[in-house]
């Protein structure tokens, strides 16, 4: 089966109200409509859930524990961008009503299975509109993971939420417990994270967060022992 046959059949997995979904849902259809391959057929069902951290309800923040498989990974990282875009305060809407321009450029990445070039597609095309780039990025990076993923149309019945999987049940998606602190954000669009910064003790270096009383940022974003610079 082609990548655009597993693509579509994966589509099906988010079907109105997942966050973002309008934007995600039209660019699998319009790869799927551009292929020549015509006998699609699906590879999973309409589950209306998967894993701990695929919802296709808007109920954005529902997500929790460790993700089970690489699909359940990637909403994860989906999950993270866009809470980070609203702790950023990055977008005027909530990100996932956010529009932004998808070119042919963006197109020819998605196609090529090319992230770095969708990356820079996302910014010439919504050049000027910061929230469109990021948005951009952001959702249209989650579907070129999916779409090149070997594992598209894998995906395990015993974790849809349809089958009767519970992310709340018992071990399914355990939440360690933690001290309570307020999130700041870390990294760059579309692998941007949240992160406890317990009152600025931890901090962002480049991709990575550490403790401030033991280390310090230095130029390139190198990490060293505080004093150490």
């Amino acid at each position: 089966m082609s990548k655009i046959a597993q693509l579509l059949g994966f589509a099906s997995v988010f079907q109105p109200g997942f966050a973002g979904n309008s934007e995600i849902m039209d660019t699998f259809s319009q790869m799927a409509m551009n292929s020549s391959f015509r006998a699609l057929s699906n590879t999973v069902s309409d589950i209306g859930g998967y894993g701990c951290w695929c919802y296709i309800d808007g109920a954005h923040g529902k997500g929790r524990g460790k993700p089970l498989d690489m699909v359940d990974a990637e909403c994860k990282v989906l999950h993270h961008n866009y809470e980070c875009l609203i702790i950023d305060e990055a977008c005027p809407v909530l990100p996932w009503d956010a529009s932004y321009t998808r070119d042919i450029n963006v197109f020819m990445a998605l196609f090529n299975e090319d992230e770095s070039a969708l990356i820079t597609a996302c910014e010439t095309a919504n050049a000027g509109d910061q929230c469109a780039i990021n948005v951009c990025k952001t959702e249209m990076v989650f579907t070129i993971k999916i779409a090149s993923a070997s594992s598209v149309g894998k995906t395990e019945s015993s974790l849809k939420h349809a089958k009767g999987f519970n992310p709340m049940e018992g071990d399914n998606c355990v939440v360690k417990l933690a001290v309570e602190s307020e999130r700041s954000c870390c990294g760059a669009y579309p692998t941007r994270f949240p992160f406890k910064n317990y009152g600025g003790v931890n901090q962002c270096c480049g991709m990575r967060t550490y403790d401030s009383t033991v280390l310090e940022c230095c130029v390139e974003e190198d990490l060293k022992f505080a004093g150490a610079c």
